[in-house]
């Protein structure tokens, strides 16, 4: 009776601990088991960093240029000020592209999604 009782509270263990490391599986993982195995991309990320590399070899050069204070200064301001309206202008072109884009991934994801017409 008692090795009844045992082995169904063991089954129940059991299940409870393979019911919770299913729960705590992920896509990568599965795949990772199959040999397949999602890959991230890091172009963005280097981008980021050669772009910071960039501004910070840029305001390097110009702090150790031979040139007076003040003439350093307004190029700084000048760049910076470029360097703002060229943002000003990439955001308010995303702002007008954004719609657009946004309509080509729902149509995009409704291709995918719908159902091939049988005929």
């Amino acid at each position: 009776m008692y090795s009844k009782l045992l082995v169904s509270l063991g089954g129940g263990i059991a299940a409870s601990r393979l019911v919770q490391s299913i729960a705590q599986l992920e896509a990568n993982d599965v795949l990772r088991r199959i040999g397949l195995a999602r890959r991230r991309s890091y172009v963005v990320e280097n981008l980021t960093l050669i772009g910071l590399g960039a501004l910070a070899g840029a305001g390097v050069a110009l702090l150790l240029a031979p040139s007076a204070g003040s003439e350093t200064r307004q190029r700084v301001a000048s760049e910076l000020g470029k360097v703002k309206d060229a943002t000003v202008n990439a955001l308010r072109d995303a702002r007008h592209q954004a719609p657009n884009m946004l309509q080509h991934f729902r149509e995009a994801s409704n291709n995918e999604v719908s159902p091939p017409n049988a005929t």
